[in-house]
């Protein structure tokens, strides 16, 4: 199977499963949106084009989040601010105490 980069530099297969033309049928069969057909996920043609979401591939500026940093979010936006300062300060005063107990 062939091989293609994308602008920043990350190898992408040259095959329906990359294409752009790829289309999924409710039954899970793949169809060329160019060439009227069925195809399998490693048919190789001559329309080719790679779809978007792997030509952004390696952009960057995605966030990676930890599950406790998103609940603590949704918990923060659930609060009022009074209640939202309280809790900043008793992150703060527990923080202090962790330090100053070591």
């Amino acid at each position: 199977m062939e091989t293609v980069l994308n602008a920043f530099h990350i190898k992408v297969n040259k095959c329906c499963a990359s294409c752009k033309h790829k289309e999924c049928m409710n039954d899970g069969t793949r169809f060329c949106s160019q060439m009227m057909i069925k195809v399998e996920q490693t048919y190789e043609c001559q329309q080719w084009q790679m779809n978007d979401g792997l030509m952004n591939a390696g952009m960057g500026g995605g966030v990676v989040r930890l599950k406790s940093a998103i609940e603590r979010e949704q918990s923060q936006a659930r609060l009022g601010s009074a209640e939202r300062e309280q809790a900043r300060r008793d992150n703060v005063k527990g923080t202090a105490e962790i330090i100053l107990s070591k």
